[in-house]
């Protein structure tokens, strides 16, 4: 084997443990490329060594073999890529995190934030970085969209027993009985026939048309027949609700920028059928999106809510997900959950059956 002064014969195979690249110039990769566009590492003796530094990413040298970024928009979710994982040798040893970015509109795939760097970005706090990064881009996007057309009536009824709406520059506030009536009819702007009206209002089924009509003349003389009308039971033209957005924002992927907008169950007090069943459909549909992608900072917003402070599948998510340091805590939340659970199962158990010979 040829050997220079000075100079250490680069290895057959690369360590397997975290190291520092060979240090070689952007001209030297360049120039020994193969015809189908790949770097090899050039001979030791004729390479050109500067000073050691930690790696840095350049146009034409290696970064087409960082794997980071395309397999996070390809699986829509963040990616952590560690040393040999890396499919190209020159850049083993990088270490490289990366979250996907989504049109808060459309859901679609804007592109993705990216830190790169040496060893010591090998830890859980790179990936949580980068999603917290993500989600706060979301976020600003989701500012800078256009605002609700004006004149257009506003109904917010999350985190709130009575809800308000806001049409031709008055700010209502419903009466609980009002707000259930208007949230599924914002629901269904193609409108509902009294028949069903009556189901979504009424957990008593003896209930009559003629106790609707009574229900829904109040709201008429309040809001006026431009707004309320029937035959079927409408409103007069589109309503932006705040349950509808954040329906839209889970349904397109920006899952933090529906997050963000939640401001807690709809109606909660309500017990109207209609009302129960477009609450808990809307509150299942946030807390799996967190589970499913495993994002820490989304898990502990809704476990840390008042509305997920005893939903034992989210801290059991939470506690997979969540960097070693800031376990304990949650740890002992989760054990006090199962330890509530396992107290009542116990409790509901049926007597189990004695034989008497």
């Amino acid at each position: 084997m040829r050997q220079c002064r000075g100079a250490t014969p680069a290895p057959r195979d690369p360590p397997r443990r975290l190291h520092k690249p060979t240090q070689l110039s952007p001209t030297s990769l360049r120039d020994h490329r193969h015809p189908d566009g790949s770097a090899t590492t050039p001979d030791p003796c004729t390479a050109r060594t500067p000073p050691p530094q930690e790696p840095r990413l350049t146009h034409g040298t290696a970064t087409a073999s960082l794997r980071e970024r395309p397999t996070a928009l390809a699986v829509d979710r963040p990616v952590q890529v560690v040393a040999a994982e890396h499919f190209r040798h020159p850049v083993r040893a990088w270490t490289c995190a990366a979250a996907p970015v989504h049109d808060p509109r459309s859901g679609r795939v804007l592109g993705a934030v990216d830190i790169t760097g040496g060893s010591r970005l090998a830890h859980p706090h790179s990936l949580g970085f980068v999603q917290a990064v993500a989600r706060a881009a979301e976020s600003q996007l989701a500012l800078l969209g256009p605002a609700a057309e004006p004149g257009r009536p506003c109904l917010s009824a999350l985190g709130r027993d009575e809800a308000l709406l806001t049409v031709g520059g008055r700010r209502i506030r419903l009466s609980r009985r009002h707000s259930e009536i208007l949230v599924p009819l914002a629901h269904r702007p193609e409108g509902v026939g009294g028949e069903e009206l009556l189901v979504l209002l009424y957990e008593d089924e003896s209930m009559t048309p003629v106790t609707l009509r009574a229900e829904l003349s109040r709201p008429r003389a309040l809001l006026g027949p431009d707004v309320l009308r029937s035959r079927p039971y409408r409103l007069a033209g589109a309503v932006d609700a705040d349950f509808a957005a954040v329906d839209r924002r889970l349904a397109s992927g920006a899952v933090a920028v529906a997050a963000g907008e939640y401001a807690g169950p709809l109606l909660p007090s309500s017990l109207a059928p209609g009302v129960v069943r477009l609450r808990d459909r809307l509150a299942d549909r946030l807390r799996a999106a967190p589970v499913e992608r495993g994002d820490p900072g989304l898990l502990a917003d809704w476990a840390y809510s008042a509305w997920g402070e005893d939903d034992v599948v989210v801290w059991r998510a939470l506690c997979g997900a969540i960097p070693a340091p800031q376990l304990p805590p949650v740890r002992v939340r989760l054990d006090s959950l199962e330890a509530e659970l396992s107290a009542g199962a116990t409790v509901l158990q049926p007597p189990g059956r004695h034989t008497h010979g």
